[in-house]
C-alpha cells in the first residue's frame, strides 16, 4: 500500500502558496499554487518540498536581469563552479547557466576553454586539418521555455584519439566517442560551441583555404546570437543555416 501523500494545501514555499491538489504527471504529484505576482500553475510537490522551485519563474527571470554577466563570466573563467558564482553572488545556479546562454556561451565549453594563446604555427596546421576534416553546424532544438535555441558548433571527427587530445589541449573543448558503426575502430568528434567555436574559427579563417565561406558564416551567426533580441533574429538565423547547409 503506497504512503499517504502529505496534504500541502495552503502551505507556503518562497512566493508560492498551495491551492489545491493537481492532477498527476507521469506518476508525480503535482500542486496548484498561486504565486505573489498571482500566477497560478501546477508545480511537482517534490520540488515544493526540496526548495526547487520557489515561484512561477518571476524570481527567476528577476535574479536573470540583474546577473551582472561580465562578472560571471570572469568567474567561471577563473575556475570557479556554477554553484560557487550562485552562492557569491547570492542568486539560483539556474540564473547563472541562462545568464551564459543569452551571451551565447556554453558552460561545458567554459570548463574546457582556452588553456593557452595558440602559436601561428598551431594555427595553420589546425587550419589545414580543419579544412579537411572539420565541420561548421548551425544547430537548433527547443529551449527549457518552449522557444527554439541556436548555437554553432565547429568540430573535427578522426580515428586517431592523439589528435584530438593535442586539439583539446591547445583549444579547448570536449571530445566524444562513436563506436557504433564500427567497435573495432571508433570515430572521435572533439567539438566546440557557441563563443568558443567562434573564437576558433576567427583564429582559423586568415588560413582557411575550403571552409572560409561557411567560417564566415558561423562567424555572422554568433554575432546575431550575442546581439540584441528582435522579432526579425530568427529567420536570419535560418537563412545563415540553410546558406551553410548549401555549401557542404
Amino acid at each position: 500500500m503506497p504512503p499517504a501523500v502529505k496534504d500541502l494545501t495552503q502551505k507556503v514555499f518562497g512566493r508560492l502558496t498551495v491551492v489545491r491538489e493537481s492532477a498527476e504527471k507521469a506518476g508525480q504529484k503535482y500542486w496548484l499554487c498561486r504565486c505573489l505576482c498571482g500566477v497560478e500553475k501546477p508545480i511537482r510537490g517534490s520540488s515544493l518540498r526540496g526548495g526547487y522551485t520557489v515561484s512561477c519563474g518571476c524570481f527567476h527571470r528577476e535574479q536573470v536581469r540583474r546577473v551582472d554577466g561580465d562578472q560571471v563570466e570572469r568567474m567561471l573563467r577563473d575556475g570557479s563552479e556554477v554553484e560557487d558564482v550562485a552562492a557569491t553572488l547570492g542568486i539560483h545556479r539556474q540564473s547563472v547557466i541562462v545568464a551564459m546562454k543569452r551571451r551565447g556561451v556554453s558552460i561545458a565549453d567554459m570548463k574546457f576553454g582556452l588553456k593557452k594563446t595558440p602559436s601561428e604555427s598551431d594555427i595553420l596546421y589546425t587550419a589545414g586539418i580543419f579544412d579537411g576534416e572539420g565541420t561548421i553546424a548551425i544547430n537548433r532544438n527547443k529551449s527549457a521555455g518552449g522557444g527554439p535555441r541556436w548555437w554553432l558548433l565547429a568540430s573535427v571527427a578522426n580515428t586517431d584519439m592523439r589528435l584530438h587530445n593535442w586539439l583539446q589541449q591547445t583549444f579547448g573543448g570536449h571530445i566524444r566517442v562513436n563506436s557504433r558503426k564500427n567497435p573495432a575502430r571508433p570515430c572521435y568528434h572533439w567539438t566546440l560551441t557557441s563563443r568558443q567555436a567562434a573564437d576558433f574559427l576567427r583564429l582559423l579563417r586568415p588560413f582557411l583555404k575550403i571552409k572560409g565561406e561557411q567560417a564566415d558564416i558561423g562567424l555572422e551567426f554568433q554575432s546575431l546570437v550575442q546581439g540584441e533580441r528582435n522579432l526579425g533574429r530568427a529567420n536570419r538565423q535560418q537563412k545563415l543555416k540553410e546558406r551553410l547547409q548549401n555549401l557542404r
